[in-house]
């Protein structure tokens, strides 16, 4: 590199231009130490080439070297600001999305999917005892964050939803013109799986409804209602008095804003009647934690599932007790799974599940026998 182009001033190595005593320095956030690094090297010289194709298009169009703000606007405009690094521009991204929350731009639930984000590249970045900047995401960087995730033990689905809201991320990015991504992110593959469907058995939900709860009253009344009315958790903390009309409630979801008509069961109501229509106990954590504890103590879920998952090449199987296994969409899955058993149309499933494709229905289809069950199910 041509002399004076790279320079070290106070502890940083900075990209140098100058035309006629004006001075611009543009900074790479790498310490004079550190200059020599493979990686360190591969970022300056990429700014030099930069810098030097700016003022040769110049010179070409103009005839002599471009001044000194030609050159500030262009680096700025076309280049991210690399003294920041990719957390800094994560936590830019994280306010943003938060903002979008409360305006009603965007769920919750994606807040929580790029807060995951934010954790899986902080432990990638201490595996890989570096902290990256913008200009370091490429193709190769990408997939060595996916076989870091697949190292952690993280499934192929929740790798894909890591690697998604990553793009979101590098979207943002590139809106602000904080990035120009040089290769094709849809490049980035990670093989999905139909993961095992843990649900209640006909005869498990009917010994639960005969189980005594004793301390776990409230947290089995939520479940079964959940089992019998296929609302998520999110939606059953927010249903209120005013839902219910005509024995049925008629509530846009949480997630997807589809609407909802959900006929109501004696014991539903009555669960409803006995909170005075508000569920609003526990968060999705702390009820996920007592499901488990309800379900090792009742003794009702102890037989074992074989859970199938696919972490890259790999497919493995796992037992474990049904118990293991309980969380608050299970309660979704069992209205699924009964609901398909007792022979009601996947129509009218659809109807009060909320889903909007079949395809997301057919895998229960797959193992589940329909039997005429319809009047059964609606007068539990």
């Amino acid at each position: 590199m041509r002399d004076k182009e790279v320079i070290a001033l106070k502890g940083k190595v900075f990209i140098y231009y100058s035309n006629k005593g004006l001075v611009f320095r543009y900074p790479t956030g790498i310490d004079p130490k550190l200059q020599n690094q493979p990686e360190n090297q591969k970022i300056i010289q990429s700014l030099v080439k930069k810098q030097r194709d700016i003022v040769y298009h110049y010179r070409l169009e103009n005839g002599n070297n471009p001044p000194r703000d030609y050159i500030k606007m262009k680096m700025r405009n076309e280049m991210l600001p690399n003294n920041s690094t990719l957390q800094d521009y994560i936590k830019e991204f994280m306010t943003f999305k938060q903002n979008e929350v409360k305006h009603g731009n965007i769920k919750q639930q994606s807040l929580i999917e790029y807060k995951n984000l934010q954790s899986s590249l902080t432990a990638f970045e201490k595996a890989s005892k570096k902290y990256f900047q913008l200009i370091e995401v490429t193709e190769d960087m990408v997939n060595k964050l996916k076989l870091h995730l697949i190292k952690k033990g993280l499934n192929n689905n929740t790798i894909k939803k890591r690697l998604k809201s990553f793009k979101i991320f590098l979207n943002f990015c590139e809106s602000r013109k904080y990035l120009k991504l040089n290769f094709d992110y849809s490049r980035i593959k990670i093989k999905t799986y139909d993961p095992t469907i843990v649900t209640l058995t006909d005869d498990e939900f009917q010994k639960l409804k005969a189980w005594e709860p004793g301390k776990y009253q409230r947290v089995k009344d939520l479940f079964l209602f959940g089992c019998m009315t296929s609302l998520r958790y999110s939606d059953i903390l927010s249903l209120r008095e005013h839902h219910i009309m005509n024995d049925q409630i008629v509530k846009q979801s949480e997630k997807t804003d589809i609407q909802q008509i959900i006929p109501l069961t004696k014991l539903s109501r009555e669960i409803l009647e006995r909170y005075n229509y508000k569920l609003q106990f526990f968060t999705t954590q702390s009820y996920n934690r007592l499901l488990k504890k309800m379900g090792q103590e009742s003794s009702l879920f102890d037989a074992e599932v074989v859970l199938v998952e696919q972490r890259g090449n790999q497919k493995l199987e796992t037992r474990k007790k049904k118990w293991k296994c309980l969380e608050s969409h299970t309660a979704r899955r069992t209205f699924i799974t009964r609901s398909i058993t007792k022979g009601i149309p996947l129509n009218v499933i659809m109807g009060i599940t909320g889903h909007t494709r079949i395809e997301t229905l057919t895998r229960y289809m797959d193992k589940y026998t329909p039997t005429n069950g319809y009047r059964e199910l609606l007068e539990e």
